[in-house]
C-alpha cells in the first residue's frame, strides 16, 4: 500500500522505525466500511507499530475509535471505554493526500494552516468579488 521497497528481512522494530520516519508528516484519507456500507471517512496519520497484534486487528486514536464504535452495526460496544475495541469486521481503504485535494486544505488538521487559507480566500473574495460578479452578470445578460 505504501510502496516502500527494501523492507524484506528487517525486524518489525526496524521496519516500523523506517516507515514512521518516511510518513511522519503525511496524511492519508482513510475510509471505514462495514458490510459494504461506508461508515465514515477521516484524514489520519498512519503509524506503523512494532508490537504484533492479531491478524485482523488494528489500533486507532481515541476520537476515531469512538466514531467507529458509534457508527458500527454492533450495539454492544457503543458506550464502552477506550480500552475495548470496536466489535465487527471492517474494511479499510486508504490513499495518500495529494497537493490538489482541496477538501484537505480547507479542513486541514493543523489549525494555523486552515485559518490562513480561509483568511486568504476571504481577502481574495473581497478584492476580486465585485469584478467577478460584474463579469458573470455581463456573461449571463448577453444574448
Amino acid at each position: 500500500m505504501l510502496g516502500v521497497d527494501g523492507l524484506d528481512g528487517q525486524s518489525l522494530k526496524e521496519t516500523a522505525k523506517r516507515l514512521n520516519a518516511r510518513f511522519e508528516d503525511e496524511y492519508f484519507l482513510v475510509e471505514f466500511r462495514e458490510n459494504g456500507a461506508r461508515l465514515f471517512r477521516k484524514e489520519l496519520k498512519i503509524r506503523a507499530g512494532w508490537l504484533k497484534l492479531n491478524y485482523f486487528q488494528f489500533r486507532l486514536d481515541p476520537q476515531t475509535l469512538k466514531a467507529l464504535k458509534a457508527k458500527s452495526d454492533s450495539d454492544e460496544d457503543d458506550d464502552t471505554d477506550d480500552r475495548q475495541g470496536a466489535i465487527g469486521e471492517f474494511d479499510l481503504f486508504a490513499r495518500g493526500i495529494k497537493p490538489w485535494d482541496i477538501r484537505h486544505w480547507l479542513h486541514h488538521p493543523n489549525r494555523e494552516i486552515r485559518i490562513g487559507l480561509w483568511v486568504a480566500m476571504f481577502a481574495a473574495a473581497l478584492e476580486f468579488g465585485p469584478d467577478l460578479i460584474s463579469s458573470l452578470r455581463a456573461l449571463f445578460q448577453t444574448p
